[in-house]
């Protein structure tokens, strides 16, 4: 994945909690990737916002995308 790909929740993005924030079907474009020890998404939502609640939650895993067809 890379910065400027649309995306979406996975199957498993949809079960964990950590992105209980996220609206389901929701689309959204990635604009920040953050190198660690494995790579983050920070992902531009259409219709969700997320709060102060969520605010640790705006990286993404890798598994937790999918690529929007």
């Amino acid at each position: 994945m890379q910065v400027g790909d649309l995306v979406t929740l996975s199957a498993y993005g949809k079960k964990v909690h950590r992105t209980g924030w996220i609206k389901e079907g929701d689309i959204g474009v990635i604009t920040k990737i953050k190198q660690t020890y494995w790579s983050s998404f920070y992902v531009l939502w259409n219709k969700s916002k997320y709060d102060r609640h969520w605010r640790h939650e705006s990286y993404l895993d890798r598994r937790d995308l999918k690529y929007v067809k």
